[in-house]
């Protein structure tokens, strides 16, 4: 029999499961007249069980069921329902680098040594021995995934005390990179959504963003067809936090891309570039606001709006009535009296490669 899932509906948004209904119906059920008087120790047990009826039925299948739905569901439960469409969340990766290491000439560096900088470790990914010129660099990667393990360069301290080796000392001349933070459930979703609403065949544009966003780090990205003659494909990409990512992930990008693109497409993988947006503003507070308050909230403002629309088509001109509204928006704004958008009264425009990053913002009290 085919269940009527409209009756379902009809009775979840009725009063039908309200904690008084159910003890209602459960008092009905009583065969002892006296115990239907409030009061008796049978009316004190219905009445607790009816409450926790009520809220399980209003409450826990409710939530359920939205954690069900494609736009609320969160956690595993929006990984399931990835998996439906087949795709998985983008997992964390950990940070990686080449550290060199100095010494004797015959030391042996052993494979899955530990090293150190002042909030991570990292262990060496080979054997490697030292060499007549006194030096050799080996490729390590962090012990734990996320972008807490990139670091900058000369931020090695040193092999870890219970792993020393005599007369070996362990520095890094670059930059560790790579290491991204899992996909939040917003960007795995908008994923899911873009698989189902954007067609993907043939290697058209859509399919190299839907590639490119495969990749751990990646927050969005832009592909621009023949950029450089016929079978050419440029793909250029933002990080997860809406800036330019680093190297690695650009270089993980690229090699995923070239295990999916069509035969004969030649395909660049860049980093975005950054459009610097300054904006000066003059406005009226409200009462019991401090400017240096309200400028930082402005700031929050208008970073979280900029990282929001980064690559989207709307993302190429930076309105200048958006910036009035944003700053007007912020408690504590009383009025926007004038602002300048690098220095003028005029909304800015972004090239195909380009992603508005703001770089400095000053206002000023009237």
């Amino acid at each position: 029999m085919e269940k009527d899932y409209q009756e379902v509906i009809k009775a979840l948004n009725s009063s039908e499961f309200t904690a008084e209904a159910v003890t209602e119906r459960m008092r009905s059920s009583l065969k002892n007249p006296a115990s239907k008087t409030e009061g008796s120790f049978a009316m004190d047990s219905i009445q607790a069980v009816a409450q926790e009826i009520s809220r399980t039925v209003m409450m826990r299948i409710v939530d359920f069921i939205d954690l069900t739905m494609l736009d609320t569901a969160v956690d595993e439960f929006l990984d399931r329902r990835g998996e439906d469409y087949g795709l998985k969340r983008n997992p964390a990766t950990p940070a990686v680098g080449y550290a060199l290491f100095k010494g004797a000439e015959g030391v042996i560096i052993p494979k899955g040594l530990t090293i150190l900088s002042d909030t991570n470790s990292y262990t060496t990914d080979y054997e490697a021995v030292i060499p007549s010129s006194g030096s050799v660099s080996i490729a390590v990667t962090c012990t734990l995934a996320g972008t807490a393990g990139n670091i900058l360069t000369g931020a090695i301290t040193g092999i870890r005390s219970t792993e020393t080796i005599d007369g070996v000392t362990v520095t890094n001349e670059e930059p560790f990179e790579g290491g991204t933070e899992a996909e939040s459930d917003s960007s795995y979703r908008n994923r899911i959504y873009e698989k189902i609403r954007m067609p993907i065949a043939s290697g058209n544009a859509n399919s190299y963003i839907y590639w490119a966003k495969q990749v751990s780090g990646v927050g969005n990205a832009r592909c621009i067809p023949l950029w450089n003659g016929a079978g050419t494909v440029k793909v250029v990409i933002l990080s997860s936090d809406g800036t330019a990512p680093d190297d690695t992930i650009v270089e993980n990008v690229a090699k995923y891309i070239e295990t999916q693109r069509p035969i004969g497409a030649k395909v660049t993988v860049s980093k975005a570039q950054e459009k610097q947006v300054r904006i000066e503003g003059w406005v009226k507070l409200a009462g019991g606001h401090r400017l240096t308050d309200v400028q930082n909230e402005v700031n929050r403002a208008i970073q979280k709006y900029l990282t929001g629309i980064a690559y989207e088509e709307e993302s190429k001109i930076l309105s200048y009535f958006k910036i009035s509204d944003l700053i007007f928006n912020v408690s504590g704004i009383a009025d926007v009296t004038d602002y300048t958008i690098n220095g003028e009264k005029k909304s800015i425009s972004a090239e195909a490669e380009e992603f508005f990053q703001l770089t400095e913002l000053v206002l000023h009290e009237n």
